[in-house]
């Protein structure tokens, strides 16, 4: 194994891992949280690509005290929201204002396909004042990404103007120099698969 370079122990030393729920599963039916996948849980899954990719924090970001999760051990950080019904980028903004280190990678809590060794990949290419989104084609993929702290502030900003849509957030974040996209192989765009309804269960 290539040892890791000095850079990137000491990004990964530095990071938070955040999963988020938010959403109501109403497209699925059932709670996505709890959907099965290879022996575990999609919440219990997530948690372990991030402690496995180099996460010293992890959290999960619920929609609201509602939320019910199942006991986890060790048990995360559960943080709410905010604000109320905004969708992800209010689970984005009570992660980038309540983690405990410069950089926050985020993970939606139904990306059954993702790896350990992709988060991994991402985060050596962050560094504390600049994050990293992939992006396939002209469309970028938000909920598996790194973000510094510093981008707290525009999506508070825009929660506050009640501009949701993530895809904006991001091209926002790129122009001021705390984002940089990552262009994801065609052998890798497999890894974003999202489990949104019943029928995806099947497919995938």
């Amino acid at each position: 194994m290539t040892p890791l370079s000095p850079l990137t122990t000491a990004i990964q030393a530095a990071v938070s891992g955040v999963v988020l729920i938010g959403g109501k599963s109403s497209r699925m039916g059932r709670d996505k949280a709890a959907l099965p996948v290879a022996g575990e849980t999609l919440l219990v899954r997530q948690l372990r690509l991030l402690a496995e990719a180099g996460c010293q924090e992890c959290l999960v970001s619920v929609a609201g005290p509602d939320t019910a999760l199942p006991l986890l051990s060790p048990e995360p950080r559960v943080i709410g929201d905010r604000f109320p019904e905004a969708g992800p980028l209010a689970g984005l903004e009570r992660s980038l204002a309540l983690a405990h280190h410069d950089l926050v990678l985020v993970l939606a809590v139904d990306l059954p396909a993702m790896t350990a060794d992709f988060l991994r990949t991402l985060l050596a290419e962050a560094i504390p004042s600049c994050g990293v989104v992939p992006v396939i084609g002209d469309r970028f993929e938000p909920l598996a990404a790194v973000y510094p702290r510093q981008a707290h502030a525009e999506a508070e900003l825009r929660l506050l103007r009640g501009e949701l849509a993530l895809q904006p957030f991001v091209r926002a974040g790129i122009a001021a120099g705390w984002l940089r996209p990552y262009p994801v192989s065609a052998a890798d765009q497999r890894l974003f698969t999202n489990w949104n309804r019943p029928e995806d269960l099947v497919s995938g």
